[in-house]
């Protein structure tokens, strides 16, 4: 999964060299002292939670090598903000816009932006609301398009949630919620968010 999420993101970032004609972008690529940085917002799985290693097995760890084996070392620099258990919705404790990672990311003059959040808002000790979810969403992408750098921002579509113990997703009570929030809603909000805000949601399934 992480080297899947990595290889996609590798793709997109390719995609986007090619359509991009900024000289920041051009003088970039010429200079190895002056990296394209890539942030990477998220949760426990941007952090590496249950990887071998978070430090060189979370995906943008292995995303790091992907990059460096296809461009050269130095081209990119790859951030991993994730921070465990953060939630995209506002006004929650554990809202990823009160985390330090979130201010990291936001000092740290990004190129590209990928935003893997949502997947910790269906858990039941979450009082999911779709209507803040949308527009803590937004709100974020607005901030993060406002930065100096003008960032190209990146959506997750999440992952799809399976029973640890037995996954044959037939599931009963609090976690029948989960599953149809996180595998069937997220994905259909974050993809209406991505293209009204003229971007394309990442999909990982």
């Amino acid at each position: 999964v992480l080297v899947a999420t990595s290889a996609a993101l590798l793709v997109v970032v390719a995609l986007w060299h090619k359509t991009t004609a900024s000289d920041r972008v051009t003088s970039a690529l010429a200079a190895q002292d002056d990296a394209i940085t890539v942030a990477c917002l998220g949760a426990s799985i941007t952090w590496g939670l249950c990887s071998s290693d978070p430090h060189t097995r979370s995906w943008p760890a292995v995303l790091q090598g992907l990059l460096d084996d296809k461009y050269g070392d130095g081209t990119f620099r790859v951030l991993n903000y994730g921070s465990c258990g953060r939630v995209m919705t506002l006004g929650h404790f554990w809202s990823y816009e009160n985390s330090t990672e979130w201010t990291l990311a936001l000092e740290s003059g990004a190129d590209i932006v990928a935003i893997d959040l949502g997947g910790d808002d269906a858990d039941v000790t979450v009082a999911w609301d779709e209507d803040k979810f949308r527009y803590s969403y937004r709100r974020m992408i607005s901030q993060l398009r406002a930065l100096p750098s003008e960032p190209e921002i990146l959506p997750f579509s999440e992952l799809p949630f399976h029973h640890i113990r037995q996954d044959n997703n037939e599931f009963v009570g609090s976690l029948a919620d989960i599953t149809e929030i996180r595998n069937h809603e997220l994905p259909k909000i974050v993809a209406e968010i991505a293209a009204d805000e003229s971007r394309s949601p990442l999909d990982r399934e």
